[in-house]
């Protein structure tokens, strides 16, 4: 959230973010971009600190993920 939002100030933990945009309606917001990464670093750690057997199901879920696609060495790893 952003700083001294009304959400900043009630919760535990603040992950702070002040996206600044530069208002080209043609292509996606950077925040999106930055919103995304900050999921995914959180679901990373999580994931890690929960240990081995989390890791492994998650292993086993990309497995079955990447049977459904295209097989294109151009794509972006594991998406």
């Amino acid at each position: 959230t952003a700083p001294d939002s009304a959400l900043a100030k009630v919760a535990d933990t603040v992950i702070l973010l002040q996206p600044v945009e530069d208002g080209n309606i043609y292509k996606p917001t950077s925040s999106r971009y930055a919103l995304l990464a900050i999921v995914d670093m959180i679901a990373t750690t999580v994931a890690e600190s929960r240990g081995p057997k989390v890791l492994e199901n998650l292993r086993r879920i990309k497995q079955s993920v990447n049977t459904l696609k295209v097989d294109d060495p151009r794509l972006p790893l594991g998406d």
